[in-house]
C-alpha cells in the first residue's frame, strides 16, 4: 500500500512541477486551443473577386462558330 502512495505522490508532485515550470506555454495553449478568436472588423473596401480561369459556362473562344 505504501508503494502504491508514494508512486501517486511521485506523479502528482512531477505533475505539479512541470506544470509550474512551464505554465505561461501551458496556459497560451489553452488559450489558442479553446478560447475563441475575435471576428475580423468589417472592411469599407468592396471585396475583389476571384477569377476563374476555366469558364464552365460556355465553349472556348476558339471552337465558338461565327456567323460572317
Amino acid at each position: 500500500m505504501l508503494n502504491f502512495l508514494l508512486i501517486v505522490l511521485c506523479l502528482v508532485t512531477w505533475a505539479g512541477v512541470y506544470v509550474f515550470h512551464f505554465r505561461e506555454k501551458i496556459t497560451e495553449w489553452w488559450d489558442n486551443r479553446f478560447v475563441k478568436d475575435k471576428l475580423p472588423e468589417a472592411q469599407d473596401e468592396p471585396a475583389l473577386e476571384l477569377q476563374l480561369p476555366i469558364r464552365y459556362d460556355a465553349a472556348p473562344p476558339e471552337t465558338e462558330k461565327k456567323d460572317a
